[in-house]
């Protein structure tokens, strides 16, 4: 079994059986996991070989996830706002803004990794390893994992900026995946967290199809039911404070998006619309290397 600790520096908003009581859960992990083995080229078959299948000729995981160490304590007087750049609604309590159910920044756990069935082959356990380790350098959990929600540090990640890049970098090779982290250093992760959430509504985006992501907010809404964004934002930390790490999933056939797309609603946030301001985000985006 090995093992990996990780510290939360935004809150994390996920929950179980429970509206008031958050959790973190293996399932949540092994779903990110899964994204990110077909993000870094896994094919369908070794990601079955790994992870097994309830289709056709059902076979169990031959990795074994599991959580421990894991945070006792939250405040459910104080749970955090989902979106932070947002008053909640007039109750203080509803809406898309209002708080929810979460681990605060700082809450930590242990992440247990074991194979079994006879265990993986070496390229199988490399392909899987592979997953793993981008997610734990730059993935996120639960809720809002895509605009800055759930983002951590693994423990033994590279604390310098230069050092994670050339990390990162080697990691992610020939993937569809680009990356770059933001200029800008914050001595607070959740002020990071509230620039990445103040974004624009997703009908500004329908022309482009949707390149932040949507939810489709009723049944004359022409967005999707949901859809992921394929512009990942999350937050990290550093020996100099907390930069936003962006991520572009250059996977059309899986996104349905081009750069093109991207670089058009890069500009309409970083100028606004003639429904929403500039925001900080956008601009920060012109000018990074994603462009």
């Amino acid at each position: 079994m090995n093992r990996y600790q990780v510290k939360f520096v935004t809150p994390l908003f996920s929950r179980g059986a429970y509206d008031d009581r958050p959790e973190i859960r293996a399932a949540s992990i092994r779903g990110q996991l899964h994204w990110w083995f077909r993000a870094l080229g896994g094919s369908y078959q070794d990601e079955q070989s790994i992870f097994g299948s309830v289709h056709g000729n059902t076979s169990a995981s031959r990795v074994v996830v599991r959580v421990t160490d894991l945070p006792e304590t939250f405040n459910l007087s104080s749970f955090p706002a989902t979106l932070p750049h947002k008053p909640a609604g007039r109750d203080g309590r509803s809406g898309p803004n209002a708080p929810r159910c979460a681990f605060p920044a700082g809450s930590a756990f242990t992440l247990v990794i074991g194979e079994r069935l006879g265990g993986l082959s070496e390229p199988r356990r490399m392909q899987f390893e592979r997953s793993l380790k981008g997610w734990l350098l730059a993935g996120s959990l639960g809720l809002r994992t895509t605009r800055g929600g759930g983002s951590f540090r693994w423990v033994d990640a590279p604390v310098e900026v230069s050092a994670f890049r050339g990390q990162l970098e080697q990691l992610l090779g020939d993937a569809s995946l680009r990356f770059d982290l933001l200029d800008q250093v914050f001595s607070d992760a959740e002020c990071a967290r509230k620039v990445i959430t103040e974004t624009i509504s997703h009908q500004a985006m329908e022309d482009i199809n949707y390149p932040l992501g949507a939810v489709r907010q009723g049944r004359d809404d022409p967005a999707p039911p949901r859809k992921t964004s394929p512009l990942r934002l999350t937050v990290r930390s550093f020996t100099d404070g907390f930069r936003i790490l962006a991520m572009w999933d250059e996977r059309q056939e899986v996104t349905g998006n081009t750069v093109n797309h991207l670089r058009t609603a890069v500009d309409r946030l970083a100028h606004g619309t003639h429904q929403s301001r500039p925001t900080r985000i956008g601009q920060l985006l012109q000018q990074s290397a994603l462009m």
